[in-house]
């Protein structure tokens, strides 16, 4: 874990890579592992070659690497698992009915289900909520060259859709369960699923330089009135023959942001 620390106040900023050490196989294959909720499991999916397709399976296994148990065994991408809060089920991304769906099973493999039907599937992101709630991005039509998706709130019977046709590049449940902060290209939105309100920040307002940037990395303070994120650009970096990628504003700052407007950036640590 690295943490960021920045006017007198610690941002955590997790990217979890997972490595067996003790299973005496190879990693290269490992895609990041997330640790149960009580911390004795590592939930993780790997790249495999089988029957002649390339496929992902998700597996678990001790914080060692030890007693290595494969939950998913077939040619399609199972991958993106995600821990219920209780540890008792799985959420994950397949597409083994042809389009990615979402699916859970319980946390053994067992009693697999979808619970999504999108049309055009849905995207690479999936989070269980604190009250066992589910959240994930289904695909809706390109405007443009530009990807839209609905945010999707599920129980894994009634579902709520938060936010329609909109580029939502990352969301980050509140730890209580009642909020979701989510962003997408040149805006972040707070979510109040209790009475629905949405209070949304442009992007731009914080400086006029991010109006075409994407928020990313998402997460919740302690304090459950802020949320600390990346606001990167979303294309590439202009380059000339003399001159190495042009930086921008963005790419080394750390942003705070409260639910009433108030925004504070800091260059990160590294």
């Amino acid at each position: 874990m690295k943490l960021l620390q920045f006017q007198g106040t610690v941002a955590f900023a997790i990217y979890l890579t997972w490595v067996p050490w003790a299973s005496g196989q190879s990693v290269e294959n490992i895609i990041a592992g997330k640790p149960s909720p009580d911390g004795s499991t590592m939930l993780f999916a790997r790249y495999e070659d089988g029957q002649g397709v390339r496929d992902t399976e998700i597996y678990t296994a001790r914080p060692d690497g030890s007693q290595q148990r494969k939950l998913t065994d077939n040619t399609s991408l199972d991958g993106y698992p995600d821990w219920s809060p209780d540890g008792r089920h799985i959420v994950f991304i397949s597409n083994r009915s042809g389009t990615n769906q979402i699916h859970q099973m319980t946390s053994d493999g067992d009693q697999v289900r979808q619970l999504s039907t999108s049309m055009l599937g849905v995207g690479d992101l999936v989070k269980y909520g604190p009250d066992g709630r589910i959240a994930y991005i289904a695909l809706r039509e390109q405007q443009g060259k530009i990807k839209l998706y609905d945010l999707i709130l599920t129980d894994g019977t009634v579902s709520k859709t938060l936010a329609r046709r909109m580029r939502v590049t990352d969301f980050a449940w509140q730890a209580d369960g009642n909020s979701i902060a989510y962003g997408g290209v040149g805006q972040i939105v707070f979510h109040d699923l209790n009475s629905d309100a949405k209070t949304m920040m442009k992007c731009e307002d914080i400086d006029a330089r991010l109006h075409t940037h994407a928020v990313r990395h998402i997460h919740w303070q302690p304090n459950n009135e802020s949320i600390t994120c990346r606001i990167e650009f979303l294309g590439g970096r202009a380059q000339s023959e003399n001159s190495p990628a042009t930086k921008l504003f963005g790419d080394d700052e750390l942003f705070t942001v409260t639910r009433d407007g108030k925004v504070s950036w800091a260059p990160i640590q590294k």
